[in-house]
């Protein structure tokens, strides 16, 4: 496997067991707590990241057959990511893109949406462990409001977005009226 997918997939695993452990220590009722109608509860926020994993292995699996078709990232895809990554660190609120929104009105299973993220990861991993290194380059990721991005860009993309709605949980967490533990 190419080494800078490895360090990529090291860093996001990592962060990946940090949340899932962090979120493990509260109730469903805890883990199901929204803020209010239109914000986002920690389910929601995992229903998210997986429905956003999972779209990311049904774009990378179609891409690959593009083969030699397949464009070079260059100085412009490194800007635009780096734009957007920067970006997700602003206290800025946006719309989920389409296709990664969740139902505002579902509870969910914390074993079962683990259950199928760590599933959807290691599709990832399984694809990137599988590939050429010619592949390092090429744009196989687009990002649902249009950037494209090289393999170890999209697996930069993959820690700041979970880092991001990682800070979306702690604020969930603090919030005045988040259940006591029962």
């Amino acid at each position: 496997m190419n080494p800078a997918f490895e360090k990529g997939i090291k860093k996001i695993n990592a962060q990946l067991d940090e949340v899932i452990e962090r979120a493990g220590k509260y109730s469903h009722q805890q883990l199901n707590f929204k803020p209010s109608k239109s914000e986002w509860s920690i389910m929601q926020v995992f229903q998210h990241m997986i429905m956003a994993e999972t779209n990311t292995n049904i774009y990378l699996r179609k891409k690959i057959l593009g083969g030699n078709q397949l464009e070079e990232a260059g100085i412009w895809t490194n800007i635009k990511t780096a734009l957007l990554r920067g970006f997700m660190y602003t206290p800025l609120k946006f719309k989920a893109p389409p296709g990664v929104d969740v139902k505002m009105d579902e509870e969910h299973d914390f074993e079962e949406l683990v259950k199928e993220w760590r599933h959807q990861r290691n599709e990832i991993i399984s694809f990137l462990s599988v590939l050429d290194d010619s592949m390092a380059n090429k744009i196989l990721f687009k990002h649902g409001i249009g950037i494209k991005m090289n393999l170890e860009q999209m697996l930069q993309w993959m820690f700041v977005h979970l880092d991001r709605h990682s800070s979306q949980i702690d604020n969930i967490i603090k919030h005045p009226r988040f259940p006591s533990s029962l």
